[in-house]
């Protein structure tokens, strides 16, 4: 087997997991979810085919300090709910030049120059601060015909949680067979359930629609 991994350990979730680690996903919000999948996208890629083991409360911790990695194993618990103290997100309107607004040291940033399209925009500081505004929206309406708005990100978070789309994608990186995921969280809704609750999870971290969810959300 690939991993080095046994028959028997491809099949089993690994000793240190248990779905009582998931506990506290039951009432996260949503900047909780984007800092679940947002981890674990990058865990994904500095891992290169290793197992993702997001939720291990015991990870190597040498080899982790050594790669920098330790901060991707904070579960949104362990930051006390403040996702804002951790997350830096760029904010739409800046000044060049200047420390953006919203950044106070935070270690992570969500950032991808791919998803952001600017354009600039002089500003005369000489005129009142109705006139800059009225002048500001007129400019965006007109500016919207050629760069339209974002469509809303269809978000079910209740969903998310009761599919178990977090539990389901961790133990296939442990490839867990489908039957094992089902008895392991007690999964009602079967097979077919669980796959569809991976394709989820997987569209928001293999796929990075975390990003776009991340931008599109101003949680932060």
């Amino acid at each position: 087997m690939s991993n080095g991994l046994s028959r028997r350990e491809v099949n089993l979730p690994p000793e240190w997991w248990n779905s009582s680690l998931y506990d506290y996903t039951n009432e996260m919000p949503l900047n909780g979810w984007i800092w679940e999948f947002m981890r674990r996208a990058r865990l994904l890629k500095n891992l290169e085919g290793r197992p993702v083991d997001a939720m291990n409360p015991e990870p190597d911790i040498a080899k982790l300090i050594e790669y920098d990695w330790l901060r991707y194993y904070r579960t949104y618990e362990q930051l006390g709910g403040r996702v804002d103290r951790a997350v830096f997100l760029p904010p739409a309107v800046y000044f060049p030049g200047t420390w953006p607004m919203g950044f106070h040291g935070q270690q992570y940033s969500i950032e991808d120059e791919q998803l952001r399209e600017r354009r600039e925009i002089i500003v005369d500081f000489n005129r009142r601060n109705e006139v800059i505004i009225s002048d500001f929206k007129r400019l965006l309406n007109k500016m919207r015909k050629t760069f339209p708005e974002p469509k809303r990100m269809n978000v079910r978070i209740a969903d998310w949680a009761g599919n178990y789309i977090l539990q389901v994608w961790d133990l296939r990186q442990h490839r867990c067979s489908w039957r094992t995921i089902t008895e392991s969280i007690n999964f009602i809704g079967g097979i077919s359930s669980a796959r569809n609750a991976l394709n989820t999870a997987s569209r928001y971290i293999n796929k990075g629609e975390w990003q776009r969810l991340a931008l599109r959300a101003d949680l932060f």
